[in-house]
């Protein structure tokens, strides 16, 4: 009998989890669920996707038809209500019951959002999902904050400029890239995008 396994999270985690899986040639039945409603892409694109440079069929890691044959199944838009690891098993939001001999949980993060007040209203968007980025491409107006200068922000920052809008960066250290680069590397990057 084949061995269940169950990926929680599609993204690079579970997509990559998935396929070490499968080159062992073992007989396991993989299943990859989750809560997004595409199968795996790059959120490293995201910044050239936002700018036009690439259409959004680049964003995915593989044509949508091969990712969705590579682990044996994929469960789109599912959300996990509860596991229960004594029964080896996990309920789905819409009352479905699954059992796993294996369990990986691939979830991955969610972004920081600051607790200040506005944040939750419309216009304001976090840059971590692909619906994320849809939004971003979506808004219109001409101007935009970017609040932090880390890689994902910059990269973001950019992205708008190229589409032609005004925008300003707001970090609470004293320099972009701050946890990557020196104050005296920082400034010189910091001049560069001014």
């Amino acid at each position: 009998m084949k061995q269940k396994v169950l990926i929680l999270g599609g993204g690079i985690a579970g997509y990559s989890a998935a396929q070490a899986i499968k080159r062992t040639g073992h007989d396991v039945r993989v299943t990859v669920i989750t809560e997004e409603p595409e199968p795996t892409y790059s959120a490293c694109v995201f910044a050239e996707y936002i700018a036009g440079e690439i259409p959004r069929e680049r964003v995915f890691i593989q044509g949508q038809d091969q990712v969705v044959l590579e682990p044996s199944e994929w469960m789109l838009g599912q959300k996990i209500m509860g596991i229960d690891p004594e029964q080896k098993s996990l309920r789905l939001e819409n009352g479905r019951t699954l059992g796993f001999d294996r369990l990986i949980l691939a979830t991955g993060s969610r972004a920081l959002v600051p607790g200040f007040p506005g944040v939750h209203k419309e216009g304001v968007y976090c840059l971590k999902t692909l619906a994320d980025a849809h939004g971003i491409l979506e808004a219109t107006g001409k101007s935009a904050v970017v609040v932090g200068s880390g890689p994902v922000g910059l990269e973001v920052a950019v992205a708008l400029r190229k589409r032609g809008w005004d925008v300003s960066v707001i970090e609470l250290l004293d320099n972009v890239l701050p946890r990557l680069f020196s104050p005296i590397h920082s400034g010189m990057i910091q001049s560069l995008l001014e």
